[in-house]
This record gives structure tokens, C-alpha cells and sequence, in this order.
């Protein structure tokens, strides 16, 4: 079962995907949510709060559903992987890339994105190597 406050968030998360955080305010949420205006501050603290754990818990569902590709061992399947994750995250997390997309600016976001993203340099420059290509810098 979903929590209230998960709840919150999710449609939070919609919202702000389609409208952009700037242009939605705590009340349009609350509306959406069926909950009062109070209830989100309760929750998050304030409108940045819910922001931030919604941009947090998305990178940690990504992360989650993810996690074999990011393991792959062999070169041209982890190649492969890191190719095929744009199209799927957008297929499993529609909202959740558009919100990002409109926060492209906002530190939260960059942060995390940049944690996610750190690792796969390296690896796929070591799986290039495996597979025998001489520079894959």
C-alpha cells in the first residue's frame, strides 16, 4: 500500500513533469492529491523539500531497476545497456525525465544526475578496452 505521503510525491512529480516546478504551487498539489495544503509541509517542510525527495527517490528507483545492466560483466552487453537506459528510463519514468529535463539548472537534479552518472565512463571505456579497442578514451 502507498503511503500518503508517497502519494503526495507522486502526483507532485506529475505535476511538476508537466508544468514545471516554478509554475505549480503547494495548493495545485494538494488539490490533486486530495490532501490539504498543510499535509505536504507536514511531510516535506517545504515546496524545495518535496522537490528534493522526489528528485532523490527517483534517481533510487532508476537505480534499483538498473542495477543488472550497470553489473554486466560482459563488455558488449554492458555497452549495450548504457545505449538502451536513456529510452528505457524515459519508457519506466516519463515524469520523472521531464522534470528533470525542466530542472536541467537546479542543483538537487544536477547532483544527483552527475551520481548516477559517474561510474560509466570508466566502465565503458574499460569494456571498449576489452573488446580490443586500442584508444577508447
Amino acid at each position: 500500500m502507498i503511503t500518503r505521503r508517497q502519494h503526495i510525491a507522486n502526483v507532485a512529480l506529475q505535476l511538476f513533469g508537466e508544468k514545471g516546478f516554478a509554475n505549480t504551487s503547494t495548493q495545485a498539489v494538494a488539490k490533486a492529491a486530495g490532501v490539504s495544503e498543510a499535509l505536504i509541509f507536514k511531510h516535506f517542510g517545504s515546496k524545495d523539500q518535496l522537490l528534493d525527495f522526489i528528485i532523490k527517490s527517483g534517481y533510487q528507483r532508476i537505480i534499483e531497476h538498473n542495477r543488472g545492466g550497470m553489473l554486466e560483466t560482459d563488455p558488449l552487453a554492458f555497452i549495450h545497456s548504457v545505449i538502451d537506459l536513456p529510452y528505457k528510463m524515459v519508457q519506466e519514468e516519463p515524469y520523472f525525465w521531464k522534470l528533470q529535463y525542466r530542472l536541467a539548472d537546479y542543483e538537487t537534479a544536477r547532483q544527483q544526475h552527475e551520481r548516477f552518472m559517474r561510474p560509466v565512463p570508466t566502465r565503458l571505456q574499460a569494456a571498449f578496452a576489452q573488446l580490443g579497442y586500442p584508444d577508447p578514451d
